[in-house]
């Protein structure tokens, strides 16, 4: 099974990865979300998903 992170600012845009697309099905797990970049680069170092959705325009 594949790992995947999301990080972005929008709150409800990460909420609705995650409701939306129906992951499990996919094979894919939610390892977690972060709000920002500095949070975002904590997580992809702590957890090392698979895959990492990113926005390239947030804070820090």
């Amino acid at each position: 099974m594949l790992s995947m992170a999301a990080i972005d600012d929008e709150y409800y845009l990460r909420l609705g990865i995650s409701s939306i697309i129906e992951l499990g099905e996919l094979g894919i797990r939610m390892v977690g979300e972060a709000a920002d970049g500095e949070e975002g680069f904590d997580l992809v170092m702590s957890r090392c998903p698979d895959i990492v959705l990113v926005d390239i325009q947030m804070p820090i």
